[in-house]
């Protein structure tokens, strides 16, 4: 390269550099930064964090009555039982987490690890503590609870996908 060709370069990498630090400084609004994390994803993800706090909670307090109350005959159901409530619980948390900052920042491994959370330790564990322990002493706020986190889910598997 010539000189001459080298110095128009380099100009045009400074202005375009000097108009994006001003721009995110606020001094110029004739620019724009696309933002693409979606509105509707994050909202799903806040309300679901709420709603997972009181279902811990209630779930959690059911499961300590559970064990103290009813009588099992197969003791793997309660060592099942407490596992799937663990499980969940700190796939929960995971999944949320990185749900919420992928969306933010924009980071589509973290959106994907999101996905593989939702697959392997969310759907399975929630399952099994809204449907698989209805032969076992299964109460009413199990299934309900369960749908609505299920729900939130889906929407949020939902929502994800269409903004990607």
């Amino acid at each position: 390269m010539e000189d001459h060709e080298k110095t128009a370069l380099l100009n045009k990498n400074k202005t375009s550099i000097e108009k994006t630090k001003t721009y995110i400084g606020g001094n110029e609004s004739n620019g724009y930064i696309s933002v693409n994390a979606s509105t509707w994803f994050q909202l799903l993800l806040y309300y679901n964090i709420l709603a997972s706090i009181v279902y811990f909670f209630a779930e959690g307090t059911l499961l300590i009555y559970r064990l103290q109350t009813f009588i099992y005959q197969n003791h793997l159901v309660v060592l099942l039982n407490v596992f799937m409530f663990i499980l969940w619980t700190v796939g929960e948390t995971f999944r949320l987490y990185v749900g919420y900052v992928g969306n933010v920042k924009e980071q589509v491994p973290q959106l994907a690890a999101f996905l593989l959370v939702v697959c392997v330790l969310t759907t399975p564990s929630l399952l099994w503590l809204t449907i698989g322990q209805e032969m076992e002493n299964g109460l009413p706020f199990d299934r309900i609870g369960g749908y609505v986190q299920m729900l939130f889910i889906c929407f949020e598997v939902i929502f994800m996908s269409i903004n990607s």
